[in-house]
């Protein structure tokens, strides 16, 4: 197995060994080419599987991988494994996530909602199914059927094991009575050897010798570790190489109908179509069998968009001014009830890897543009939902518009099983935009925040395509997002309870500190929301004094 890593500078010559019938015009030079792909290939030219692994496995500080590996010497994984140059810890991960990228790439493809992008390409090779009818599927494709077979059918290899050996240690008394003279003993007979109900051919037997021995070359060739637990012996070597290329679709068809079980069946389309696109590709002088995703940033995009987005009006994603919006969904606001919508940007680096300047620009415009579609409803300019509670017209404050960005990261220990959702701690990953100090529901005052995840894990996660599992961390995001949020304001602002016998107090109090208290006043439900930066204790210990004269303050945290 090959590992080339998306846009890593590589020596056009080097590459060129691998992929000698690949476009490699993409972002080169005379001596240095970079590959802009991301995905799986053939090559017949070396006789291995290529993976394209994405520029995310990359540190942003040295472009090495894991910190330690040079990329160039990632071109021939087993080598560098044989050799030891790599660990073994990584040497399994690089194949496992090798295999996670292209189920993810292939549910991207086959997704309706992506059925008009061009980013993903596919030449698989063609082969007759159990009905006669034309699949296309790539070599990995059935590589991994062949692999979730074993897994899901132990049961069914016990049985035919167990049916097979029944009758090895029963005794044949008619045959071994006709066939032998026994000796007496004691007035006894006495059979040296008799003769077992043994069967002469198992067709059953043989398809399970096949079927192993092809597990068998695909952990030794292509490096899947797939254990085999059986006795048999196994076809191997040139007898094997004979089976691949024509001998192995020969025999299948010999015994085809010796099996009547629908699982039966389904272990001989498996076999035969691996034969099929065995043969097809090893006989060919091209490139025959890839899937390669020319713009991984979308298939990422996409990702993160099905794990924690969804639908909403028109014109709110696709903005008026050209903007798109990667990320958006209603959800629970900071301050009251009622929803308003969380907006997010999905990042593609490296490791590690800061935000452009210009891309936390158009975070701030994506926010403004939400807040002012929401008006647009209101007054009759726009068609297309409910609009949510975005300003309170008693304070003229405005309601909180959460807002951030979301980065992969790959951190060990490696696990495909934890989200490792978390929020950037630095000063500059906590960006605000404002016209005024100390407004925080000023329509002016954006926070934008960042959070790295766990690549493996929502890789995988998008790979099983399990609707439930992505239900379930939808709503464990959601809720991570909030508390995140609410938890950064929380550690920058005071936020006090004002309460008041009536309405009327209330609004009167709202109409003499209107000047003094503009942008950092809320209200909802008959209760004033202030809100002071920790940062100005004067200006706080001043407010406070001056309200004290009309009502009492209550300091709480948001929650």
């Amino acid at each position: 197995m090959r590992i080339v890593i998306e846009e890593y500078s590589y020596p056009r010559a080097t590459l060129k060994r691998i992929l000698p019938d690949f476009d490699l015009n993409l972002q080169n030079d005379k001596a240095q080419v970079k590959v802009g792909y991301v995905g799986y290939c053939y090559s017949p030219a070396i006789k291995d599987c290529v993976f394209f692994l994405p520029k995310v496995i990359l540190n942003e500080d040295n472009n090495k991988v894991f910190g330690d590996y040079d990329p160039i010497l990632l071109l021939n994984l087993d080598d560098a494994y044989r050799q030891k140059k790599i660990s073994k810890e990584h040497y399994d991960f690089l194949y496992g996530l090798s295999v996670w990228l292209y189920r993810a790439i292939k549910v991207y493809k086959t997704d309706s909602k992506n059925e008009k992008s061009e980013i993903v390409s596919q030449r698989a090779v063609s082969h007759l199914d159990g009905t006669h009818h034309k699949v296309d599927a790539t070599i990995i494709d059935i590589i991994l059927s062949l692999i979730k077979f074993y897994n899901d059918n132990q049961n069914f290899f016990m049985f035919i094991i167990k049916n097979i050996h029944s009758g090895y240690n029963k005794v044949n008394w008619r045959k071994t009575i006709a066939m032998q003279q026994p000796l007496v003993q004691r007035g006894k007979p006495i059979y040296m050897t008799p003769v077992n109900k043994k069967k002469q051919i198992n067709f059953d037997e043989e398809l399970l010798i096949i079927f192993y021995s092809i597990l068998n070359y695909i952990n030794k060739t292509y490096g899947f570790s797939c254990k085999v637990n059986c006795n048999y012996e196994l076809i191997d070597g040139t007898l094997f190489e004979a089976y691949r290329k024509r001998l192995g679709k020969k025999r299948l068809r010999e015994i085809k109908y010796k099996y009547f079980s629908d699982t039966a069946l389904h272990l001989w389309e498996l076999c035969y179509a691996f034969f099929e696109c065995s043969s097809t590709i090893n006989s060919s002088n091209q490139i025959e069998d890839f899937l390669l995703a020319t713009n991984f940033n979308m298939v990422f995009e996409a990702i993160i968009d099905e794990l924690i987005g969804e639908d909403v009006p028109s014109g709110l994603k696709e903005q008026k001014d050209g903007k798109i919006i990667d990320h958006i969904y209603p959800y629970a606001s900071l301050v009251r009830p009622e929803n308003i919508y969380y907006i997010g940007d999905s990042k593609y680096y490296k490791i590690g890897g800061d935000i452009a300047p210009n891309s936390i620009y158009k975070q701030f415009t994506y926010a403004k543009n939400v807040i002012q579609y929401n008006f647009d409803l209101i007054f009759g300019k726009q068609k297309g939902g409910k609009p949510l509670p975005y300003r309170d017209d008693l304070t003229e404050g405005y309601n909180i518009t959460p807002n951030f960005f979301i980065s992969a990261d790959i951190k060990e220990p490696y696990s495909y099983r934890e989200e490792r959702l978390e929020k950037r701690s630095d000063e500059k990953d906590n960006r605000v935009s404002k016209q005024f100090e100390n407004r925080l529901f000023d329509r002016d005052t954006l926070w934008l925040s960042h959070y790295d995840i766990n690549f493996l894990y929502i890789l995988a996660l998008y790979g099983r395509d399990n609707p439930s599992a992505k239900s379930t961390f939808k709503k464990k995001a959601r809720k991570m997002f909030r508390d995140e949020i609410i938890s950064l304001l929380n550690s920058l602002y005071y936020f006090y309870d004002l309460k008041f016998d009536s309405q009327y107090d209330l609004e009167r109090f709202v109409n003499k500190y209107f000047r003094t208290l503009i942008g950092k006043l809320y209200h909802y439900n008959g209760t004033l929301i202030l809100a002071l930066e920790r940062r100005d204790k004067q200006k706080k210990d001043e407010v406070l004094d001056l309200i004290r004269q009309e009502c009492k303050p209550e300091e709480y945290c948001l929650a």
